[in-house]
Order: C-alpha cells, then structure tokens, then sequence
C-alpha cells in the first residue's frame, strides 16, 4: 500500500468504527485493530505508545518512520496544534518518546481469521467488524460502548 492508500484506509476504517463519535480516549480502540489489519495486509507496522498531558496515547509507527495517528484530532483540544482526524507524516511532540506496546486483545489473529472470509479486508467491513466487538465490551471497563445504545 502507498502513503495515500494507507491514509484513505484509516480514514474509512476511523469513520466506521466511530461513526460520528469523538476520538478522545479511544487511541488504543482504534491503533490496536487498524495495525492488525495493515500487517494482515503486508504493511510492516508498529503500535506505539507514548505519554501526553499525563495521559497514555497509542498510534501507529510505519517501517518508513512515519506516524499514523488515526485520533490526533484530540489533541486539537489543548490548542496546540491543528490535527486532522488521521495524521500521516513524521513524529510530532505528540508522538515522542515512544516505546513499542503491547495490546491486550489479539487483534492480529483476529485480522487473519476474518481474511478468510474476507480476502481484501476493506476498511469499511473491517471498521464494522472492530465496532461490533468494541460494542460487545462491558461499558464499565469500555469508553466506546458508553455511547452505544
């Protein structure tokens, strides 16, 4: 996948599993699976991990060095910057330091699994997927499923 692929897919994959919900507090909601399903797809990637405003933030680390911040957009709170919803480009003050991470639920055997019967694992089908098993999560220990009904 080019740069411009991988933004579009975020891009969709964010839209579906959001749908129309903030980004705050939902980096590793979204990084975790969207990582699994780029490296499903062969895209060398990372889930990093770094600390802002005394806050833990996840994102994407391409083999290129380049972030992929699908919820830089919270960060527009603190006034600071101008994020778009997905960031693509290098690290930014947000990004660093950062340290590899490691993600509680198996996302990557999951990614592979769903391959099978979805070979091309488009953005939007695997968007609809993260959202149903996010839904599923207690929402005492789930922000995402707080807004479901």
């Amino acid at each position: 996948m080019t740069n411009e692929e991988i933004s579009l897919y975020a891009t969709e994959f964010r839209n579906r599993v959001l749908r129309g919900r903030s980004s705050s507090m939902m980096c590793v909601a979204l990084s975790a699976p969207l990582m699994a399903a780029l490296d499903a797809q062969g895209v060398a990637c990372e889930l990093q991990e770094t600390g802002q405003y005394d806050l833990l933030h996840s994102f994407i680390k391409l083999d290129d060095g380049l972030v992929l911040d699908v919820t830089a957009d919270q960060f527009n709170r603190y006034g600071e910057s101008s994020f778009p919803p997905v960031y693509l480009g290098p690290p930014t003050r947000f990004h660093m330091p950062a340290t590899a991470m490691e993600y509680e639920i198996p996302w990557d055997k999951l990614m592979h699994s769903f391959k099978r019967f979805t070979p091309s694992l488009e953005a939007s089908q695997v968007g609809d997927l993260v959202y149903q098993v996010l839904s599923t999560l207690p929402s005492e220990i789930n922000l995402f499923v707080q807004g479901v009904e």
